[in-house]
């Protein structure tokens, strides 16, 4: 698994390595596109959101040159130069990662100063592996390729700031730098800036052990030289923060429980019941469970929900992730005179809704009481206009709704189901599809429990095989 903050960064730090890596999975911990709109136009775009739809094209266009499959990028959406102030979701999604994928090896970034989301990304590799080391599973082994810091004044690039003793170095001979050349071409919009880096050789090492309570050891911090988004002192708060955060969960760890008790032997305790401590999803306790992995995914995926927006049931989520993209909000409600409701209709079958209307479709929750599945998808994708992007949440390991939605509650979800389903009408470049959950909280979820019940434990990680709650994204 190659962790990188932008895409092409793993092509400057191990480009040609790539294609000999086995069933490799690419990770872009960011879409490449900075909310300024400089940078837009500088690449030659009028949008964001047409830079970040040229970013991904590029991603792929040098998968394909690899010969790697479309399938191998993972993108999480987070926003290029904000990586520094999302280092927790980000350190729990890449532990969701590695557990689900189990990669032997992972590649990253190192700890150098060159840029806030390298460093980010560095952080959260070495903080997802002790995550995963205090649940007791198995931790990959760390390798970091080189991206770029300053020396006297000037980048230095292709090596390693503390020096290339002890690090692997691969020779490109002029073969291989005519490949990476070409492989800097597909990335068209960061080619003035990919034409510096040197062709040569790739180095990886060992990645060192870092104190991210300190900034790292290096000659000079690039990014107080240039605007990136964030300043050194700001790194170190946020970096100091997010560890704490993380040894507190972790000091904490003594509430999950390791040992196998003898058959006959195992302690209930309140879960010792036939019926749920809630019949609402937790709603009457606080906050359902899941809503915090919805939310979050909504939030990785803000720049997605922009344009005229069709959101199910009401607006909130419009109105809270939307920002001052979106340009008009529609609710689309089965019953007729439902509040807040622009648009009455059943997406299994809504002529009346004209072909490519919608930039986003917002669906949380939705299609767990919709029969007719593929039909739906079928709306879904017709209502989208070319690049637009549905955004759905469904439940996984579910109780089935005691209130106003018991007679139509239909399904439960597993990331297979649901990404068979997207493919039937979407391109398979254009679908993602993954889960939140574990088995603590799948359990707390089907009891009633609310994410203030489960405040006291740590987070213990997402895990395949328990998927409480089913995310997919998916773009015409």
């Amino acid at each position: 698994m190659l962790i990188a903050a932008h895409p092409d960064d793993e092509i400057v730090g191990a480009g040609m390595a790539m294609a000999s890596l086995p069933g490799l999975k690419v990770v872009h911990a960011t879409n490449g596109v900075p909310t300024d709109p400089r940078y837009a136009g500088w690449a030659g775009f009028d949008t964001l959101e047409a830079y970040e739809r040229a970013r991904e094209a590029e991603a792929r266009k040098a998968l394909d040159l690899l010969g790697l499959p479309q399938t191998s990028l993972i993108r999480l959406g987070f926003v290029d130069q904000q990586l520094s102030r999302r280092l927790l979701p980000l350190t729990r999604r890449l532990a969701g990662l590695i557990r689900e994928h189990r990669p032997d090896l992972v590649i990253t970034h190192p700890y150098e100063a060159g840029h806030p989301d390298h460093d980010a990304v560095s952080f959260a590799c070495h903080h997802a592996l002790w995550l995963l080391e205090q649940t007791r599973e198995p931790v990959p082994a760390l390798v970091e390729m080189t991206s770029y810091f300053s020396r006297d004044g000037e980048r230095v690039v292709g090596e390693f700031a503390q020096g290339n003793e002890g690090a692997m170095t691969m020779l490109l001979n002029q073969a291989d730098q005519d490949r990476k050349t070409a492989l800097y071409g597909c990335f068209e919009s960061q080619i003035g800036l990919l034409s510096t880096f040197k062709l040569e050789a790739e180095r990886f090492r060992q990645a060192p052990r870092y104190d991210f309570k300190q900034l790292p050891e290096v000659p000079e911090i690039l990014y107080d030289r240039y605007e990136l988004g964030t300043t050194s002192a700001q790194w170190l708060e946020l970096s100091c923060a997010a560890t704490a955060t993380l040894a507190e969960e972790i000091s904490r760890n003594q509430v999950w429980q390791w040992e196998r008790p003898p058959v006959g032997q195992v302690n209930f305790g309140d879960l010792a019941r036939i019926e749920p401590i809630s019949w609402a999803f937790g709603y009457d306790r606080g906050t359902p469970i899941d809503r915090p992995f919805i939310e979050a995914f909504l939030d990785q995926h803000r720049q997605d929900i922009r344009g005229r927006v069709l959101e199910i049931g009401d607006d909130s989520y419009t109105r809270q992730f939307g920002d001052d993209r979106v340009t008009r909000r529609d609710v689309l409600h089965v019953k007729e005179g439902a509040p807040g409701a622009t648009i009455i209709g059943d997406l299994s079958h809504a002529p009346q809704i004209p072909d490519s209307s919608f930039d986003c479709l917002i669906l949380t929750q939705v299609l767990v009481v919709i029969f007719d599945l593929p039909a739906t998808i079928a709306t879904i994708h017709r209502i989208l206009r070319p690049g637009g992007v549905a955004l759905i949440t469904v439940p996984g390991i579910s109780n089935v709704d005691f209130g106003e939605w018991r007679d139509n509650w239909m399904w439960c979800f597993t990331t297979n189901s649901l990404r068979k389903l997207l493919l039937l009408h979407f391109p398979e470049h254009g679908v993602e599809v993954s889960s939140r959950g574990n088995l603590f909280t799948s359990i707390a979820f089907l009891q009633g429990l609310s994410a203030e019940d489960l405040q006291g434990f740590p987070a213990g990680g997402d895990d395949p095989h328990y998927p409480q709650t089913v995310l997919g994204r998916a773009v015409k």
